[in-house]
């Protein structure tokens, strides 16, 4: 009952601003504002523009090919949220992604990518 409610709501949302013709803008890094817009029928809609804060990624061994091959699919947040893995956890999250998810990352990319999370998110491990 309550999640036939729930997508109700969502639904009737949903397309009241759909009908409406609210549109959302990417924000330039740093910035928030709303200003009336004009819309191509002559009436205004509201332009909400939201931050977008993104970390920078760190220099380090292997940045490009992180850069080039892992922020494709998700963002450098979500990797510097993780835990400091030692080598052997993160060399088995990048061949997960590879294996899993099918990443098309060939074998010296991953070597440079597991070196550059070991050197920037990561903790070297001495049992290796």
């Amino acid at each position: 009952m309550r999640i036939t409610w729930l997508v109700s709501i969502s639904f009737a949302v949903f397309t009241v601003v759909a009908f409406l013709g609210f549109r959302f803008a990417p924000a330039p890094i740093g910035t928030m504002s709303t200003s009336l817009q004009p819309r191509a029928d002559g009436a205004e809609f509201q332009r909400i523009v939201l931050p977008h804060d993104e970390p920078e990624l760190p220099p380090g061994p292997g940045r490009t090919e992180f850069a080039t091959n892992c922020i494709i699919c998700h963002s450098a947040r979500y990797v510097s949220m993780q835990p400091l893995f030692p080598r052997k956890v993160w060399k088995a999250e990048v061949q997960k992604m590879v294996d899993a998810f099918k990443a098309p990352i060939n074998e010296q990319d991953q070597a440079q990518i597991v070196n550059y999370v070991v050197a920037v998110f990561g903790v070297e491990d001495e049992r290796k």
